[in-house]
């Protein structure tokens, strides 16, 4: 499994855009294959800084994500007019371990 991290902070008076463009985006990215999900994060200290996991089953899913022609205009729009600031981490999952209690 691949993990792209994306921590960014907007602008202040952008949220509006922003919200918009991630709703399209979200509805766009669930169609393509080897996308297994997101998971949003919100700072608890500075609400202009958030984190969005995007979870994939390999390199080759990411890579024609980032290469949608939607997505790219998208990402320009963010650079345009929504973030102040960016960074895009890509990890790739060595193992994974869980644990749940018993029901009694």
């Amino acid at each position: 499994m691949i993990i792209a991290i994306v921590k960014f902070q907007l602008r202040p008076g952008t949220e509006s855009i922003f919200e918009d463009a991630l709703k399209k985006m979200q509805q766009r990215v669930k169609r393509y294959d080897g996308f297994l999900g997101e998971a949003p994060f919100r700072s608890l200290d500075d609400e202009q800084t958030a984190l969005i996991l995007f979870y994939w089953r390999d390199r080759e899913s990411m890579k024609a994500w980032r290469e949608d022609p939607e997505h790219r205009k998208t990402q320009q729009l963010g650079r345009d007019e929504c973030f102040t600031s960016y960074k895009i981490q890509i990890c790739e999952l060595e193992r994974e371990y869980n644990w749940a209690r018993k029901k009694a």
